[in-house]
């Protein structure tokens, strides 16, 4: 009994220390020597990264991913990763038909399980607001792109946070979220911001502006020509945009830890969604397809680019 205990001691400081200096490789935790009864011990620290990933326990000013890392580390996302051998052996299915996901829980979509299950879906809009609200931090930087608008609906945009964010900069603009009824049905409009149930493949409100904010990665390259479609009949043909915020993979000059993560993100969507994280010749592709004359790549923060698309 006391050998095994021994045993299972040390293979917990094993991985401790594993732990501890893969945390250090990625600049995740700082480390200094530090005095401690008369002896010199290791101290670790947090850094910006780390830090990030602290819960801010609902005050939206402190910003936090980590509602997002819990969503992506959660069971019901984890487990459709151990059906990808089965989604790869269908054979009179198509992607969009049964993803991973959809094999994992019954049948039942990303989406249908988003809506429905209760505690997955909080978890879920609480990380889409805290990804959004990372733009607070660098909306200062971005003000050319939404000065002179006077209107702009944010397609898929949950609960508000970037129109939000918007408005605070913006005074003058008049937002609308567009979203599924069981998002917005309960949410209070005000005089600059309306929340709107309807389905984006229908018919999306006209506006200066229409921003697709981390939408189209999970959408086919079939669903996202539509939307974009759409997206170009509700805005005016002089001074009209539609603003997207995703993620734009650079084999050639993205760092390799970037692409690494890129791709990543990639795997995860291909497993829960018919979309994919998509190159710049992707990128045109599909915004000349749609109608639009050009575009404009921004990189912002974190992963993500700025895309101005343009009648």
């Amino acid at each position: 009994m006391n050998l095994q205990y021994k045993k299972q001691g040390f293979c917990r400081c094993v991985l401790e220390l594993r732990r501890q200096k893969c945390l250090l490789s990625v600049n995740f935790t700082t480390k200094k020597v530090i005095s401690q009864n008369e002896e010199e011990v290791d101290a670790y620290g947090l850094t910006p990264s780390s830090r990030l990933l602290l819960t801010n326990n609902g005050n939206k000013e402190v910003l936090s991913l980590s509602p997002y890392v819990l969503a992506v580390l959660h069971p019901a996302t984890v487990t459709s990763f151990h059906f990808i051998g089965s989604w790869f052996q269908q054979k009179d299915a198509t992607p969009s038909q049964a993803m991973p996901f959809q094999l994992a829980h019954h049948g039942m979509s990303f989406y249908d399980y988003w809506g429905n299950i209760t505690e997955y879906g909080d978890l879920l809009n609480d990380a889409m607001a805290n990804d959004s609200g990372m733009l607070k931090a660098v909306i200062k930087d971005f003000k050319p792109v939404f000065e002179g608008l006077t209107s702009l609906v944010d397609v898929g945009g949950n609960t508000g946070a970037v129109c939000k964010i918007l408005i605070e900069a913006f005074p003058h603009l008049k937002c609308s979220v567009l979203e599924l009824s069981h998002v917005v049905a309960d949410l209070p409009n005000t005089e600059n911001l309306k929340f709107i149930e309807g389905d984006l493949f229908q018919a999306i409100p006209q506006a200066d502006a229409i921003l697709l904010k981390s939408l189209l990665r999970g959408c086919s390259d079939d669903e996202s020509l539509t939307i974009l479609k759409k997206c170009r009949e509700s805005i005016p043909c002089n001074g009209g945009k539609v603003v997207i915020i995703d993620i734009v993979i650079d084999s050639t000059k993205d760092e390799h830890e970037v692409l690494e993560a890129k791709l990543s993100f990639d795997l995860l969507i291909m497993v829960c969604l018919p979309g994919r994280e998509r190159s710049q010749k992707d990128w045109e592709k599909l915004v000349l397809k749609a109608g639009f004359t050009r575009y404009k790549i921004t990189p912002i923060f974190g992963l993500k680019s700025l895309i101005e698309v343009f009648p």
